[in-house]
């Protein structure tokens, strides 16, 4: 990958290595703690503010992937989820293209 930057990590708060994807809607993050995963542009900030609790447990869940296997963090369909105890972002596994 080329264009890296060093950067916080949203999860943890180490530095760690991200490149922007996708005419800069995506950031991708290999992260010494977190390993790798993906984040959303209109989500990123928001994960910064979420708890330790839920952090930690979307690193946790990013440490645990194996293999192509990374976290894919994205904005949620549809608007005003928080008023439904939702979160304004979901994570899925997804596999890096061979």
């Amino acid at each position: 990958m080329k264009n890296s930057i060093q950067a916080p990590c949203p999860l943890c708060s180490l530095t760690s290595t991200a490149y922007l994807e996708n005419y800069a809607k995506w950031t991708h993050f290999v992260c010494p703690c977190c390993r790798e995963f993906k984040v959303n542009k209109l989500v990123i900030n928001m994960l910064r503010t979420e708890s330790i609790d839920v952090r930690e447990r979307l690193s946790q869940e990013a440490r645990a992937l194996t293999g192509s296997n990374y976290l894919h963090i994205a904005a949620a369909e549809g608007k005003s989820l928080q008023p439904m105890g939702l979160t304004p972002w979901r994570a899925e596994v997804r596999q890096r293209p061979v």
